[in-house]
């Protein structure tokens, strides 16, 4: 698992290998064990929600939900698939049940507590795809909200959490609440995401860049192009690439 970060900007942890098993020795499950072990990143400054058994947090995850939403789903029991062109590689299904649906996704780190994910997400029956970036916890009433076309980002007093969408999939982007007292630092958190309407079966490719800062620091997202298969990120100097076509089966 890659750590990443610079001095005084706090560490990410990038997760692509661990996830919380039980085995036959083990018989108490604790409460969500997928968001304590199975998200995409952890941050030592923003810390991450805990879901409750009807409702979950999916701060630094992906989540699929059935259309009436008395279904949600975590990232957990995925498949590490390595890493190809600095993407870190991995697939899960999100319901047992419905073995047909499956998510691959990219995930690339960047610079300065940002990092790109690419989803391809196939569906075999409607499902609401919903994803969050990381939090920011709340130590007061401070809270400041901003909403663009393509992103939306939430500021305490001390930290800032930014989610950009690149692809076309109609979604509504929002901040979303952790449960009061579900946070790993603070009574109260709220992190950026979005989610869309039921979407009809078939694959889906989406693309967002989160990214946690200090409130008042400047920074530039980084720039994401789809073109077909391919997804491009440009940031700094740098231009990387992922060819997801050999996973559209």
């Amino acid at each position: 698992m890659p750590v990443a970060g610079e001095p005084g900007s706090g560490a990410v942890l990038y997760n692509n290998t661990a996830h919380y098993l039980q085995d036959d020795l083990k018989t108490q499950f604790f409460l969500d064990m997928a968001g304590s072990y199975s998200k995409f990143s952890y941050h030592s400054r923003a810390g991450f929600g805990i879901s409750t058994r009807d409702s979950v947090s999916y701060d630094g995850m992906i989540s699929l939900a059935t259309p009436d939403c008395s279904m949600e789903s975590h990232r957990f029991g995925f498949e590490d698939l390595g890493v190809r062109d600095g993407f870190y590689c991995s697939r899960h299904i999100p319901f047992a049940n419905d073995p047909s649906t499956e998510i691959s996704t990219w995930l690339l780190p960047l610079p300065h507590g940002a990092h790109v994910r690419a989803h391809l997400v196939k569906l075999s029956q409607p499902y609401r795809v919903r994803e969050g970036g990381f939090t920011v916890p709340m130590p007061d009433d401070f809270k400041d909200v901003s909403t663009a076309e393509d992103s939306v980002s939430v500021s305490s007093a001390s930290y800032r959490s930014i989610l950009r969408s690149y692809d076309n999939i109609a979604k509504k982007l929002d901040v979303k609440a952790v449960h009061p007292g579900m946070h790993l630092l603070e009574p109260a958190a709220f992190y950026p995401g979005y989610e869309t309407e039921p979407l009809e079966p078939g694959i889906y490719l989406f693309a967002c860049a989160c990214c946690f800062r200090d409130a008042k620091s400047a920074f530039r997202m980084p720039d994401v192009r789809i073109s077909q298969d391919t997804v491009y990120v440009m940031s700094g100097d740098k231009t990387y690439s992922i060819d997801v076509k050999e996973d559209m089966r």
